[in-house]
């Protein structure tokens, strides 16, 4: 299973983004393939607050836009909602201490615990997630191993 981050759906899914011309084609390269793809509710909310945000686009995609982009690949028979399971909050906690997350790696821990509950490789451009022992993740442009 592939768990995807909120900059490669950011990317794919909004035209202004700077990397939409590859990102656009590997996400859905991603949902016909063989692994199933996996977003978190996080990484749902986290990309309607970048893709309709005016401080980070020009122009920012409207929430009804953006809900039916996001709705539209939720549909995809390959595509599935992960959902946090029991122990979440403390491998949350572990992955902080371990990698010395504060702040805004916080968010990518949860992210990272959510993959790693799922059994999941985590897709994402944000090397932070190296940080994370036993994390699985990988950039998405970059070959399978």
């Amino acid at each position: 299973m592939l768990a995807l981050d909120v900059n490669v759906l950011v990317g794919a899914l909004h035209r202004g983004s700077p990397g939409h011309t590859t990102l656009r084609p590997w996400l859905e390269q991603a949902v016909d393939g063989e692994e199933v793809v996996g977003i978190s509710d996080a990484v749902l909310t986290g990309t309607l607050r970048v893709v309709t945000h005016p401080r980070v686009f020009t122009t920012p995609a409207t929430v009804p836009e953006a809900a039916a982009s996001i709705s539209n690949l939720l549909r995809h028979p390959n595509v599935r909602t992960l959902r946090t399971l029991a122990g979440h909050w403390q491998l949350v906690l572990d992955l902080c201490e371990r990698a010395g997350a504060t702040g805004n790696l916080v968010v990518d821990a949860a992210h990272a615990a959510t993959a790693m509950q799922h059994g999941a490789t985590l897709i994402s451009d944000d090397a932070d997630f190296a940080r994370f022992p036993g994390l699985a993740w990988r950039r998405p442009l970059d070959p399978r191993p």
